[in-house]
């Protein structure tokens, strides 16, 4: 019986560690489970809150540029840091981070968190990387101490790039956002002068983004082959004088007559210094294509059959007339921002800063192969001068000397293809099937300080502003032949 009863008790210990063990095991799995879960919850909270964080500070960073359009030119930083914010996870060193009150943010924040922006391309605050920002929106009257952003390239004159370092907890965030200088206010398209849309096929005031307007401080007329005039997207035609439609005073809604605005006067040398053009100039004069062979004569606005002729140099079929312009054979493409060789103390011949250009389509886009596709950048072609102008012969309107732009093309070839801008410190005449140009609408896509002429068979479209300044003549002229 002894004996028995000793194996019941031995049976019963052996349970009793069984279920220990066992229970033990539930025990260390529910605590890493739960420690897993609170850790999978921290890190979720703090990837909620780092980007609103990370917002804030380049906020704080947009603001003061918009006070002061040079604030991060002079190694400005701008720092937070709340709650005991670790800073080694971020690759901060703290005793290298700025304690000066202007540096420190104006923002309070009631949790853990830090933040960081700096514009000192030196900052030895960063161990490792430098997440550097960048202000060159005006590089003429207040250049950064270095173009280049964290990434080793150049920022691009009239940008900024804003870089702010977050974390919030374990969690470390860098957010970049880039700033683009553009025109303020509202723009209106139109004409100090007389506004005439002679012959056209069909005449159409549309919007991508917005309420189209036309204005014209003196006439505006126009007249289409087809009858056809539409004023979309809730557009109005506005004019200090008579508008006339295919032959009809209009005084009624959309258009609007007795009416004068006052002309903003666009300052082209602000658009002009925040572009980097090629170091390679155009040569001035007279281009004329013909088959495979592009013809040059350094005399401006030549007749294409002398310069056909009596050529100063040719170009064969895909070769370049200065580097990144190329001679396509139908096109001329262009892939850089160009402006045409001006010499304003010696204007000799191929330095007049005007060009003219025969039988050839100017394409504006360049593609750029990256890891996730294709990119389409537009470029901008810049005639300058100095606004000299003829007076000796009044039947010719005074004309501008120099930085005159021309292209004249048949009536089946596209003047201009792509997106690209066009700055003429004379006048604009453009001639041919059609024309697309125009990079974005928040910029100028044609701008003359003389007339502009569009003569096209079909459509001439511009993404962006077109402005004269013109006279009292032909502010903007188009033409159906």
């Amino acid at each position: 019986m002894k004996i028995f009863k000793r194996q019941k008790e031995g049976f019963a210990m052996v349970t009793v560690l069984l279920m220990t063990g066992i229970l033990l095991i539930l025990m260390v799995a529910l605590i890493s489970l739960t420690s897993d879960t609170l850790y999978r919850s921290t890190a979720d909270v703090e990837r909620s809150t780092i980007v609103p964080l990370a917002e804030a500070g380049i906020n704080e960073a947009l603001v003061k540029i918009k006070l002061k359009p040079s604030w991060g030119t002079n190694k400005e930083k701008l720092l937070m840091r709340f709650g005991g914010q670790r800073l080694d996870n971020a690759k901060i060193i703290q005793a290298n981070l700025p304690v000066d009150a202007p540096s420190q943010t104006s923002i309070s924040y009631g949790s853990r968190g830090f933040y960081y922006i700096s514009f000192d391309p030196n900052d030895t605050a960063f161990n490792g990387k430098k997440y550097i920002s960048v202000n060159n929106l005006d590089p003429i009257t207040s250049p950064p101490p270095s173009k280049k952003g964290w990434r080793g390239t150049d920022i691009p004159n009239g940008t900024a790039s804003i870089v702010v370092t977050a974390a919030v907890g374990n969690t470390v965030k860098h957010i970049e956002v880039l700033v683009k200088k553009t025109l303020s206010g509202k723009a209106t398209t139109g004409s100090r002068g007389i506004a005439l849309f002679d012959s056209i096929k069909n005449f159409s005031l549309t919007s991508l983004n917005g309420t189209p307007s036309f204005h014209s401080n003196s006439t505006i007329t126009i007249d289409t082959s087809t009858k056809n005039c539409t004023i979309a997207n809730g557009g109005t035609v506005s004019a200090t004088g008579n508008i006339t439609v295919d032959g009809k005073n209009q005084t009624t809604s959309p258009y609007s007559i007795g009416v004068t605005k006052e002309i903003p006067d666009i300052n082209m040398q602000d658009l002009i210094n925040n572009i980097d053009f090629s170091k390679n100039k155009i040569p001035s004069g007279t281009y004329v294509a013909s088959g495979n062979t592009l013809y040059y004569s350094n005399v401006d606005d030549a007749n294409s059959a002398s310069v056909i002729s009596s050529p100063t140099s040719s170009f064969a079929k895909d070769g370049n007339i200065v580097p990144n312009l190329q001679f396509t054979g139908p096109t001329i493409q262009l892939k850089d921002d160009f402006e045409v060789d001006y010499d304003a103390n010696n204007p000799v011949p191929g330095k007049t800063g005007n060009i003219t250009i025969y039988n050839a389509t100017l394409n504006m886009d360049v593609t750029i192969t990256t890891k996730k596709g294709y990119i389409v950048n537009g470029h901008t072609l810049y005639t300058p001068g100095n606004g000299t102008r003829n007076y000796t012969d009044p039947n010719t309107g005074a004309p501008y000397i120099y930085g005159n732009m021309k292209i004249i093309n048949a009536n089946d070839k596209d003047v201009i293809v792509g997106r690209g801008n066009f700055y003429s410190r004379g006048e604009v005449s453009l001639k041919g099937k059609a024309i697309s140009a125009g990079y974005s609408p928040e910029q100028v896509a044609l701008l003359s300080d003389g007339d502009i002429t569009l003569n096209t068979t079909e459509t001439s479209a511009f993404n962006g502003l077109v402005y004269t300044k013109g006279d009292n003549v032909n502010g903007i002229s188009l033409s159906r032949k």
